[in-house]
């Protein structure tokens, strides 16, 4: 979905008479534009270019896609819908939302989720490789990079996040995990950053086990080093 309006404020509004119509096959609240019925998977939105939190929109929680200008893309917007072996893997452990009515036009007064899966903790950053900066994560023992077609990538939802700037520590968060064989195929994390005692969204990451013709090995994956290090533990975002 790539709507461009005067006042991007208006986005969430925009969307008021999709949902009221939508209100009537579901049983969940409208959450600034996301389905309470289906929470995990809606959170997994990401940008497609230009994005931008400008001032006007700092009122609309990260977890929301009203949060951010510019082209968006969701989970089920891709060939994930059909896919019977993709499921959630995180627990919505408590909505803290309080509607500002009327409510389905998406506006909250207090947006806070806790979230309980498989997190941890990396270390992003940019790097010039061959005169191109290309992102790379820090786990414990080894680097990883995500711009070269390997085993993940990263979708900031503000353009460029990052991209001059060395050790930003984030955590990830596992939403949804594409198993084949009782072995994970590909997953979708939140990448989140602290904002004080809570936590804000700053991108989508998705990882995968397949690796593309011409693109360097990695004899450890994404999947696996998350595997090794991650725990279970509660983040709430706002």
């Amino acid at each position: 979905m790539n709507l461009n309006f005067t006042y991007v404020k208006d986005r969430l509004p925009a969307t008021a008479g999709v949902a009221t119509r939508l209100a009537k096959g579901t049983t969940g609240r409208y959450l600034a534009g996301i389905w309470e019925d289906c929470l995990i998977a809606d959170l997994c939105w990401s940008i497609l270019e230009n994005g931008e939190r400008p001032e006007e929109l700092k009122v609309i929680p990260s977890w929301s896609w009203g949060s951010v200008s510019g082209g968006l893309v969701t989970l089920w917007c891709q060939s994930d819908l059909d896919n019977v072996n993709m499921k959630p893997v995180a627990t919505v452990l408590e909505i803290s939302c309080e509607p500002d009515p009327p409510s389905f036009l998406g506006h909250l007064e207090r947006a806070i989720l806790a979230i309980e899966s498989r997190i941890a903790t990396v270390t992003m950053s940019s790097v010039d490789m061959k005169g191109r900066r290309v992102r790379e994560l820090q786990f414990k023992n080894a680097k990883l990079y995500g711009e070269l077609g390997g085993s993940w990538t990263f979708h900031p939802d503000v353009q460029n996040w990052g991209m001059d700037d060395l050790g930003l520590e984030v955590v990830v968060v596992e939403m949804m995990r594409e198993t084949v064989d009782e072995k994970a195929k590909s997953a979708t994390f939140l990448v989140l950053q602290a904002d004080q005692d809570l936590f804000r969204r700053i991108g989508l990451l998705r990882a995968q086990v397949r690796r593309r013709r011409g693109v360097p090995d990695e004899t450890t994956t994404f999947l696996d080093h998350f595997a090794m290090e991650a725990v279970i533990a509660t983040v709430s975002i706002c």
